[in-house]
């Protein structure tokens, strides 16, 4: 489950969730909701990538030295992707948890970047609240 919470210039995000898989499921969520992608040819595209699916996943290696900073650049990589590729992470396949690592693969899909319709900058280390390895809350700059 995701929050949007009111916040002056910024979105701030709550995520509760009752397991690690479902909280990354859920601040996916939370991100494309905030940049509202629209495409009309939905359905064309998701036809292509059936037909290409491992093309269409990636792995995700945050090796940070705590879960606060994985988090944190975990959604440093979804804008990443977003803005530098093109790539949507749309959704979680696996999360493999490791001593030192999280390996986290994904789903993903290129885009056309003219039809988002909110800007995601950064997320912001001023409010950053990883409660509990299923709790967060993140301010956005948008």
């Amino acid at each position: 489950m995701y929050e949007i919470l009111d916040h002056t210039a910024d979105i701030k995000i709550r995520i509760t969730s009752i397991n690690l898989f479902d909280f990354f499921k859920d601040l996916i969520s939370a991100l494309k909701y905030i940049i509202n992608y629209q495409d009309e040819d939905q359905l064309k595209i998701e036809k292509q990538n059936k037909k290409n699916i491992k093309k269409n996943n990636i792995k995700i290696i945050l090796s940070d030295s705590d879960d606060y900073q994985k988090v944190f650049n975990f959604i440093s990589k979804f804008i990443y992707y977003l803005d530098a590729k093109s790539l949507l992470i749309t959704d979680v396949n696996y999360i493999n948890l490791k001593e030192d690592k999280w390996e986290i693969s994904v789903k993903i899909k290129k885009i056309n970047k003219k039809k988002i319709k909110g800007y995601l900058k950064a997320p912001t280390y001023h409010d950053f609240k990883f409660i509990s390895n299923f709790e967060l809350e993140v301010i956005i700059d948008v």
